[in-house]
């Protein structure tokens, strides 16, 4: 949890822990598609270490990737404890080019998951299931990516505090409806 670690790994979708549970609940929908059902799968990518199959890393071109450069000059106004999380800061003392290395990680596990999200709801639309299914997709918290030298999610900067909250499928408007209100994981 103190490190930026990561892993572009061989082989399938299917043989990363998130794969192997996404084909675990594509198999429960097939199970009980014509009954009433519950799913929730909690994908743990794209937690460090950042891991995903190696097809993933390629989508991001690590010249295209920065991350943000700070000094103690950018950060003088901040209380101490608001730079904590990450020891030694800035980076966990890593270069610029090794943080590069870890956010690119970290893009790959997202699109990683995204793909993994993507079988899901190709799943239920091959068992017709898309018309009666309500589906919500959050985060349980925001993630930091260099921004203030810090990286992950303890801290109260805004990058790590917002977090994502969608609703899609049975009864939702499918043109996109953003609330104006704070939503919390309460209202769900």
């Amino acid at each position: 949890g103190s490190s930026l670690s990561f892993l572009a790994a061989d082989g399938p979708d299917e043989d990363q822990t998130d794969g192997i549970g996404t084909d675990a609940a594509i198999r429960l929908m097939e199970e009980h598609r014509n009954e009433p059902w519950f799913i929730a799968i909690g994908y743990y990518r794209p937690h460090c270490p950042y891991i995903a199959p190696k097809k993933y890393f390629d989508l991001y071109p690590l010249e295209k990737i920065h991350v943000p450069r700070v000094t103690k000059e950018d950060v003088k106004d901040v209380p101490p404890l608001a730079l904590a999380s990450t020891r030694p800061w800035p980076h966990f003392g890593v270069t610029l080019e090794q943080a590069r290395q870890a956010k690119r990680a970290y893009y790959a596990c997202i699109s990683f998951v995204d793909a993994q999200i993507g079988r899901l709801l190709a799943a239920l639309d091959r068992l017709g299931l898309r018309d009666r299914t309500l589906i919500v997709f959050w985060s349980d918290h925001g993630y930091l990516l260099g921004e203030h030298g810090l990286w992950f999610k303890r801290s109260t900067f805004e990058e790590s505090a917002r977090a994502p909250l969608i609703f899609a499928g049975a009864g939702v408007p499918t043109h996109g409806v953003a609330c104006p209100r704070t939503v919390e994981f309460v209202d769900i």
